[in-house]
């Protein structure tokens, strides 16, 4: 559902903080192999995902980057957590359990 003036109160206002925040964090820092960045926001946990190509020494050092820039950013006892998996192809899937909201994703 898009955000409008007549429904925006119904949407997480700290989640679109979160996610603000790690769209800052990244900029810059997504590594070439990524396919898709998003995060979960579970109170104060946040999960930054990744779906990548491959795992390059390279590209784990950008995402613990973004990583500590998202920690540095928020400073308000957040816990940000980095998972990363290697796939063929990029997948938005989405399910009430894992309600990733994506960010950044390789253009076709």
């Amino acid at each position: 559902m898009p955000i409008t003036p007549e429904n925006v109160r119904e949407f997480d206002v700290w989640t679109f903080y979160l996610v603000t925040v790690a769209t800052e964090a990244a900029r810059g820092q997504i590594p070439r192999e990524a396919l898709a960045f998003g995060i979960v926001v579970d109170g104060r946990h946040v999960t930054l995902k990744f779906q990548l190509t491959s795992l390059t020494e390279e590209g784990l050092e950008d995402m613990e980057s973004i990583q500590g820039d998202m920690e540095i950013k928020t400073d308000l006892g957040v816990e940000v957590e980095l998972e990363y998996e290697v796939v063929a192809k990029r997948s938005y899937a989405r399910s009430r359990i894992d309600d990733i909201r994506w960010i950044w994703a390789e253009h076709d």
